[in-house]
């Protein structure tokens, strides 16, 4: 009896077991001689792939680069850095070269092609082409600079050494300087190296500076008679009436069509003249400071005072 129930039970399990499939891993490459297969899963058991995505990957558009330089041509001196040239750049180039290379001193950056350094040896005006390069291609720019040097001061013998020169301006190819002492207050030099004396238009007068504009020199005086004196070629000279003769003018300089002059002692220590030949006195801001010098530049007159109660500076606006 006993073995009847076993039987039966040994039966029912196995007709279970075949009513699931099985089925041979399509992972085992093992195989089976002469013994039993030891890795087998049951199909309902086996998780299966149905698709395979490949990721997308996102590469940059690289575009041809660009570069420009604004500024050129560039003028700079030996033995003092240069301020840095920065160039507007597109397309991110990887490489900037110089062709030929810079002057000795100066480097370019190879990515942003900024140039920078100090530049040692002096040279004419030289062009460089700068190509800024990438994978795309490659863009070029001209530039130009000039390296200038200042040699060592070498004294010069003036035409009467004798004389206290006070002031020098250049124009039209000529050097003049005026003195406010000796004889022959007046010397001119095509050069800088040779001069040649010229008479005054008054040789008593003390000529403190001196300046050339719109085709005339203009001297200025702080003692004598006709304190101004003008001439077309720096040989010829020509008194003229201050608009305050006892003022004691001590500078003069153009701007913009416009003669001033500034005094360091009178009434009115301001005088202005459009022609050289008629001045008109201006008040200054302080009439009582001791007005030494006055230039003209970016539309506007500046003066400085060596003495005063305030205000050492004094500006006017000319456009």
């Amino acid at each position: 009896m006993k073995n009847l129930i076993f039987f039966l039970v040994f039966a029912t399990f196995f007709n279970s077991i075949n009513c699931l499939r099985a089925k041979r891993s399509p992972y085992d490459t093992s195989t089976s001689s002469g013994g039993g297969v030891s890795a087998w899963l049951l199909d309902s058991l086996i998780p299966k792939i149905t698709t395979i995505t490949t990721p997308t990957i996102n590469t940059p558009t690289i575009t041809t680069p660009t570069i420009t330089y604004s500024g050129s041509p560039f003028s700079f001196s030996t033995n003092t850095a240069i301020t840095t040239i920065t160039p507007t750049v597109t397309g991110s180039p990887t490489s900037c070269t110089s062709a030929p290379a810079l002057p000795t001193g100066l480097t370019i950056n190879s990515t942003t092609g900024e140039i920078s350094g100090t530049p040692i040896v002096p040279q004419g005006t030289t062009s460089y082409t700068i190509t800024a390069t990438n994978s795309a291609g490659n863009a070029t720019a001209t530039i130009s600079i000039l390296i200038r040097t200042l040699s060592s001061f070498i004294g010069r013998a003036s035409s009467n050494d004798l004389n206290g020169w006070s002031s020098v301006t250049f124009g039209n190819g000529l050097f003049v300087a005026v003195a406010g002492a000796g004889t022959n207050r007046v010397i001119t030099s095509p050069d800088g190296i040779n001069w040649t004396g010229r008479a005054s238009s008054n040789e008593t007068n003390t000529w403190i500076s001196v300046t050339y504009g719109n085709g005339l020199f203009v001297a200025v005086a702080d003692f004598g008679t006709n304190r101004i004196m003008t001439s077309p070629d720096g040989i010829t000279w020509t008194g003229r009436a201050s608009s305050n003769e006892i003022n004691a003018w001590r500078s003069v300089t153009y701007g913009n069509g416009l003669f001033v002059a500034v005094a360091g002692f009178g009434t009115n220590r301001v005088m202005t003249s459009p022609d050289r030949i008629t001045w008109t006195g201006r008040a200054s801001s302080n009439e009582i400071n001791d007005w030494r010098s006055v230039t003209y530049g970016n539309g506007l007159f500046v003066a400085v005072a060596g003495s005063g109660a305030s205000n050492g500076v004094m500006t006017a606006t000319y456009q």
